[in-house]
């Protein structure tokens, strides 16, 4: 009897999207990725000809040297929101999956962990740090309790 070898990958093809680690990513159904990094950017790739070409890039610029750590899609893919040790940001995207404005900043809900942002229900959201639980309202964009 004769060994096959294993062929269910035939092509890995690497994609040299940020300058520092990746720590989170999001695949939409419409052919686009949402990362971000330790080197505190967020960017939209969409594969094109098989090839995912950037079409947006967000790069944080504050004082605080964290980086970002989760990423979270909400309302049918029109906010974004990602956490890190620059705080938590809420992001508007339009229908092609571009950064258009920048929403809201909560910046004492700081993010230590990774996938530690998970939404609960329609309205709230939960941030995990090191040391607390930040529920936060999405409509009322405020923390509604820290545990």
């Amino acid at each position: 009897m004769e060994k096959k070898k294993n062929t269910f990958i035939k092509d890995i093809s690497l994609i040299k999207v940020h300058k520092k680690r990746i720590n989170n990513i999001i695949y939409l159904l419409n052919n686009k990725i949402i990362s971000c990094s330790e080197d505190k950017t967020i960017k939209i790739r969409e594969l094109y000809n098989n090839k995912y070409q950037l079409i947006c890039s967000i790069t944080l610029n504050y004082n605080i040297n964290d980086e970002l750590l989760s990423l979270l899609l909400l309302e049918d893919k029109n906010i974004l929101v990602n956490a890190g040790g620059n705080g938590t940001f809420f992001w508007k995207i339009s229908i092609k999956g571009i950064i258009i404005k920048f929403i809201h900043r909560f910046s004492n809900v700081i993010c230590t962990c990774w996938n530690a942002l998970s939404r609960i229900d329609e309205d709230r959201i939960i941030v995990g740090s090191q040391e607390e639980l930040n529920i936060i309202s999405i409509k009322d964009k405020n923390i509604i309790k820290s545990i």
